[in-house]
């Protein structure tokens, strides 16, 4: 039978084959198995051995207790074995003994090791601590050295105006900060106190030669372009402007690294940012010193011989660019911080000053209001909104200049208008050819073309429909000698300011108007472009209200040269141009302070009488304010309102006052003669007499509108009028108020009132007659001639 191994064979076989392969062999004999696994290996070699042994024992036995003739060889082979492996046993026994005198001269050798790398470990640390100490004393008696060094090097100015023009500085100075922050922070250490001091002092001969150099620089710049401006035009402003800046501009690129290096360290020390803050300042005052007079020279050479707006533009154009260009050198030679804006705004005001200053007096000298708007919407729109806004922080000091030179002219042009109203309208004394009215707009009418009639035609169509809407409307306590019945005339509805069609309101004043007019508008809208609201609505308010008083009298001189008709068209005329004119302008009411003395007029009499004390008098005597608000506009319309009533009432009253008066005396008489009768009582030949004569003459026939040499001496009469015909004097009315207000809508709105009066009128005398006068057919005759004639002229105006 063919014999097997067992499974703890198979395990212990493999074990002793892992256990004597080449690699765990090697590592056996070159002595660095560790301790556990030689011992592990001795037990396992030796149970293997041990095992074997027995199992070769054991077969032999069961071999040698059966001997068959098979197993011979077999037994032969096995005894064979067996002694192999009783002599591998007695070899791995010297091999135990040779592996544990090995671990113990190797643990002897490990022990022995440890002690010698543990001892070159300590010597390795000591020698390294040794030689960092020795680097830090070598560093610290370093600083104590440099104090020694840096004197040799800046022992005259000559040595440090040499090092401070050149790299060297940089390292100068860090060593000098480092040396100075060593002394600080070890003021124990033994003569620490006197380096500090060596080391400060010679900081500050440092900076001081920096900041001496930096002046040379400056000076010598501003030096060679003295010499090299004496090459060029004086006059040519612009191009010694960009000389000078060229000039700097090469300055302060051979100065930036120094510059920089110092600004790196201002926020570290204080030194260096004193030192800064002496550069912004010395930069600052050397320009201002060199440029003051330079550019109020220059600005005068650019504002001689012109008058003030051209002054202030031209002025002001020098100012700006000379801020313009100093802001950017200033950018050139440092960095914008915080401590240098303030130092610069100053550098740019005082440059500014010098045009405050300079304009100020040719302001003062300035009378005229012309120039001094003009200048103020240059310095406003062309100055400082077109050109110093834009530009934001660069000009920015130049704006409270502007903003006071531009107060400055509000007040002196406010103080001049002020002076002109009073004295040129308030003051106004007309000529006799100022009131020649109305022979200068007959003498207007015949020197100037037609109007084209297109655009009456057109504005005829547009309100055909208005006048017989206005026709029902009446005036409410109309003037003159009227009936009762026309006293209730047609009012004139007034156009609206925005309307845009009123008589004479072109784009600027006209050489026509009345001279105050034309001042008036002339002065506002000069001051309401360029002063406040507030000072703009008292001036406006004053100058309306002397202008309405100027034109008011006026009218009374025409009354008395021309007539009343031509005195109230000649105050129609000109309210309306100067109420359109004004409509335009944001005029706002304001209110007066006005003292009330009217109740001391008692206190004082009590005190006199002696019924008071003077106690009481000074209780009771202060007198009130009153408030009273100004409104020129309101008044204005008010007194617009008031002529037209009065124009319409008195032409009424002109053309058929007689005939209504007779009318109300007839009616009177009658009513009072048929009281207590049945039926109306007829008029007698008498009252028909007076009623036919005055129908004739309102009906006889004149000339012809179109002789126009006989109407004009027929509108000289105008104060007689009375004595004219009705068809005379609808003619004579409608061309005044052609000839003054030149537009058909206005005159459509005062004519047509006059109609519907006389119409009125008519129709009261057509009752009369039919009912009191019945057979008179002359009476008839004439009542149908002027009913016709003022239908025509209604049918007329409405077309």
């Amino acid at each position: 039978d063919k014999l097997r191994l067992s499974d703890e064979e198979n395990e212990i076989a493999g074990k002793l084959s892992l256990l004597f392969s080449r690699d765990s062999a090697a590592r056996l004999y070159d002595g660095k198995m560790a301790e556990g696994t030689s011992t592990v290996l001795k037990d396992i070699l030796q149970l293997s051995i041990s095992h074997e042994h027995t199992m070769q024992g054991l077969k032999l036995t069961r071999i040698t207790s059966q001997p068959k003739p098979a197993h011979a060889q077999y037994r032969d082979i096995v005894t064979h074995h067996h002694q192999m492996l009783t002599n591998a046993l007695d070899l791995c026994g010297e091999i135990r003994g040779c592996l544990e005198v090995l671990t113990k001269n190797y643990e002897d050798v490990n022990h022995k090791t440890s002690k010698v790398d543990t001892h070159c470990q300590a010597l390795l640390k000591e020698q390294e601590e040794l030689t960092q100490t020795a680097n830090d004393l070598r560093k610290k008696l370093s600083y104590f050295n440099q104090a020694h060094h840096i004197t040799m090097k800046i022992k005259t100015n000559e040595l440090a105006m040499k090092i401070v023009n050149s790299p060297e500085l940089h390292d100068i100075l860090q060593k000098l900060d480092s040396s100075l922050q060593f002394m600080r922070a070890n003021s124990k250490w033994k003569e620490a106190q006197r380096y500090l001091g060596v080391f400060t002092r010679l900081q500050d001969k440092v900076l001081t030669t920096v900041k001496l150099y930096f002046t040379t620089q400056l000076r010598s710049a501003a030096a060679s372009l003295r010499q090299e401006s004496a090459s060029i035009d004086k006059s040519d402003v612009k191009m010694a402007s960009a000389k000078a800046f060229v000039e700097f501009q090469s300055v302060a690129s051979k100065m930036k690294p120094l510059i920089q290096s110092i600004q790196d360290k201002a926020g570290k020390s204080e030194q260096y940012q004193l030192l800064l803050t002496n550069l912004y300042q010395t930069f600052a005052q050397y320009r201002l010193k060199l440029l003051r007079g330079e550019v109020q020279a220059g600005w005068k050479r650019e504002t001689e011989h012109h008058g003030l707006p051209d002054a202030v533009r031209s002025g002001c154009s020098y100012i700006i660019n000379t801020l313009t260009f100093e802001y950017q050198l200033f950018e050139h030679f440092f960095e914008m911080t915080p401590q240098a804006k303030p130092i610069l705004q100053g550098l740019l005001s005082g440059l500014s000053a010098g045009l405050y200053a300079g304009l100020r007096p040719v302001l003062i000298q300035e009378v005229e209001l012309e120039p001094i708007a003009s200048a103020i919407l240059v310095l406003r729109r062309d100055v400082l909104e077109l050109q110093v806004l834009p530009r934001g922080e660069a000009l920015g000091q130049f704006v409270p200049v502007i903003n006071r030179l531009l107060s400055d002219m509000q007040l002196r042009l406010a103080y001049r208008a002020q002076t002109f109203i009073n004295e040129q309208i308030a003051s106004f004394e007309p000529s006799s050819r100022d009131v020649n009215y109305p022979q200068c707009l007959v003498i207007e009418t015949q020197a100037t073309p037609p109007v084209e009639k297109k655009a009456d035609k057109a504005d005829q169509n547009g309100n055909g429909n208005e006048n017989e809407d206005r026709k029902d409307q009446r005036v409410e306590g109309g003037a003159g000698r009227a009936t009762p019945a026309e006293r209730d005339v047609n009012s004139p509805q007034l156009p609206s300011n925005s309307s845009g069609e009123e008589p004479g309101t072109p784009t600027r004043p006209s050489k026509l108007w009345y001279p105050t007019l034309g001042k008036t508008v002339m002065c506002l809208f000069k001051l309401h472009q360029c002063v406040e609201p507030g000072a703009f609505s008292h001036l406006a308010q004053e100058a309306i209200l002397h202008c309405t008083n100027s034109l008011r009298s006026a009218s009374k001189l025409i009354e008395k040269r021309s007539g009343r008709m031509h005195a109230q068209l000649f105050l129609i005329k000109y309210l309306l141009i100067l109420r359109s004119q004004i409509s335009v302008l944001n005029i706002n009411r304001h209110h007066q302070n006005q003292l009330d003395f009217s109740h001391m007029a008692d206190v004082v009499s009590s005190l006199v009488a002696g019924k008071a004390s003077f106690e009481s008098l000074l209780r009771d005597g202060t007198p009130n304010i009153i408030k009273r608000e100004v409104n020129a506009k309101k008044m204005l319309e008010a007194q617009l309102k008031v002529t037209c009533e009065q124009l319409i009432t008195q032409q009424s009253d002109q053309l058929v006052g007689d005939l209504a008066y007779l009318l109300q005396d007839l009616n009177t008489k009658g009513r009072s003669e048929s009281e207590g009768k049945l039926g109306t009582e007829k008029a007698t030949k008498e009252e028909v007499g007076k009623l036919l004569a005055i129908l004739k003459r309102m009906a006889s026939q004149e000339p012809e509108r179109k002789d126009q040499k006989k109407m004009n001496r027929l509108m000289k009469k105008t104060n007689s009028m009375h004595s004219v015909s009705v068809m005379t004097g609808l003619q004579l009315l409608s061309g005044s108020l052609q000839l003054y207000l030149a537009n058909h809508k206005m005159e459509r709105m005062l004519f047509n009132p006059v109609l519907a009066n006389m119409k009125k009128v008519f129709e009261t005398t057509r009752k009369y007659v039919t009912e009191r006068a019945p057979d008179s057919k002359e009476l008839d005759s004439c009542l149908l001639k002027l009913e016709s004639e003022v239908l025509v002229h209604l049918d007329t105006s409405s077309s």
